[in-house]
């Protein structure tokens, strides 16, 4: 590029003033690049939207081989991580729930049901399987996390490697959400609490998409929410939303819906803590909560006649 010249003037805070030339030897241009022979051109020399995941910082002109490689540490300390979580919630859970047969002491949530029907719910959920994943792996035992004689899960990272070196994506699955299908003229936007995972067969009658189980056949008019679609309520893909670039009539292949188990374990928990959800554990300190405040005005009536039989 051509070099330019100039001026500067500087205050230098008396009468006078400081002149400065400067030369730049490169006029500003926007940075271009190519990567797996596409070519780009970005105006910052920080860039992250070519390669998803990856922040390139160009220093100067040459060309250069990038790796990229899964870090199966992190990954499986993440994984370490969820472990050690969910054996110290049950843990909690244990230790307010028991009962010492020799002092005959107890927790303090001994005997209430709701409690004991959340760890059988995380259990379950941790032992289940994970439907729609349409990878490798559906259960945690599958990728090394079992569960002990003492009801504890534990990790094995060797069977864990093998694992992540198998699918990683499927890995992956397991614990998180994910939603995807198979033709180009759907796309899959979200779901709710009502959707049942699984895949749905897709098709438009008379510019209506529908749903069914795969493979059921058992077809229903999905719900038009303007700029997308929603699965009717009542059904299992209520709550599953799409778009559709074509509305003629025709089958518009499926779509799959995974739902991990750090989401059903947080969704199971939330709708048994959250007030708003009126969930079971809320209704139970409603309840206690109520026979407080009824004890407590039992007790102040009797206080009441007491002092008015020590008046007489």
């Amino acid at each position: 590029t051509n070099a330019e010249t100039g001026r500067v003037f500087r205050d230098n805070g008396g009468i006078e003033t400081d002149e400065l030339t400067f030369t730049a030897a490169q006029t500003a241009a926007d940075a271009s690049l190519t990567v797996n022979g596409v070519a780009f051109t970005r105006s910052s020399n920080s860039i992250s939207d070519i390669i998803p995941g990856v922040t390139l910082n160009l220093e100067s002109l040459g060309s250069g081989t990038l790796t990229i490689t899964t870090d199966n540490t992190a990954i499986t300390g993440n994984i370490q991580d969820f472990v050690d979580a969910f054996n110290e919630l049950t843990g909690f859970i244990d230790k307010q729930t028991e009962f010492n047969p020799e002092t005959f002491a107890t927790g303090i949530l001994f005997g209430n049901s709701s409690v004991q029907n959340l760890e059988s719910t995380l259990r379950r959920i941790a032992t289940g399987q994970v439907t729609g994943t349409g990878g490798t792996f559906e259960f945690l035992s599958q990728i090394g996390i079992t569960t002990q004689d003492d009801g504890k899960l534990a990790l094995d990272e060797v069977k864990l490697d093998a694992a992540l070196a198998t699918d990683l994506d499927s890995v992956v699955s397991l614990f998180t959400s994910s939603g995807s299908a198979t033709d180009t003229n759907v796309t899959f936007v979200g779901f709710t609490d009502n959707t049942v995972p699984g895949t749905y067969d897709v098709r438009v009658v008379g510019g209506v998409p529908q749903l069914s189980p795969a493979g059921a056949g058992t077809f229903v008019d999905a719900v038009n929410n303007g700029t997308f679609f929603t699965g009717a309520v009542g059904t299992d893909a209520e709550g599953l939303s799409f778009s559709m670039a074509s509305l003629v009539n025709g089958n518009y292949g499926t779509i799959s819906l995974s739902v991990g188990v750090i989401p059903r374990l947080s969704q199971e928990i939330s709708v048994l803590v959250d007030s708003s959800q009126q969930g079971p554990l809320t209704s139970e300190l409603d309840s206690i909560t109520e026979s407080i405040d009824d004890l407590n005005e039992t007790l102040l009536r009797m206080d009441d006649r007491l002092e008015l039989f020590e008046r007489t």
